[in-house]
């Protein structure tokens, strides 16, 4: 049977930018049954995010997030600096309009 790596309560506790002009997310972490539970909230309009896949691998508390309200998906990686400081490591979806190229003809010149 497999051991679960022991759980670093130090990361338990709400998380906020460290930069005032940052990131508007807090990351609120607990435990429940000797497990991990995060809570995602942007401050600014009180939306809570939907989390899922909470993985401790006994260095990283890892997780992922969707945001209904614009669809973007998260996934998280925070990991434990000192006492009132963690690194948080993300990469998320995001959207861009395309536009079809214009296909020039053989055989026309280009206007200069």
């Amino acid at each position: 049977m497999k051991r679960k790596s022991p759980i670093d309560r130090g990361l338990i506790g709400n998380w906020i930018s460290y930069d005032e002009n940052g990131s508007t997310i807090e990351h609120r972490i607990s435990m429940a049954k000797g497990e991990y539970k995060v809570t995602c909230v942007d401050t600014y309009d009180g939306e809570l995010a939907e989390v899922y896949d909470v993985k401790w691998d006994g260095n990283r508390l890892s997780y992922c997030l969707h945001w209904p309200s614009t669809g973007r998906f998260f996934r998280n990686s925070i990991l434990r600096q000192s006492q009132d400081r963690v690194e948080l490591t993300f990469t998320y979806t995001d959207t861009e309009l395309l536009r079809r190229k214009p296909v020039r003809q053989a055989g026309r010149k280009r206007k200069t």
